[in-house]
């Protein structure tokens, strides 16, 4: 991850930031809290950049670029076994 920009705090304290993803070169933007949570996914292929700028793909991303869960059985199928 790449961080491209950080905007001034808005009038609630909270920093938005412009990112640049290690995976496909896609720019968006994050508030910076959620970096420090869990991550923030990119919009289009899906890779997770974490605050200390670790990269971590989870799942593979389908063509309409939603990410879809490992294959897993559901509780369903786990309930059958």
């Amino acid at each position: 991850m790449t961080m491209l920009h950080r905007f001034p705090a808005n009038e609630t304290g909270q920093v938005l930031v412009e990112l640049k993803c290690d995976g496909c070169g896609n720019v968006f933007t994050a508030w910076l809290w959620s970096l420090s949570g869990s991550g923030k996914r990119c919009p289009e292929c899906g890779l997770m950049h974490t605050r200390t700028g670790e990269c971590v793909r989870e799942g593979k991303r389908t063509p309409e670029g939603k990410a879809s869960r490992a294959a897993r059985p559901t509780k369903r199928q786990s309930m059958e076994l």
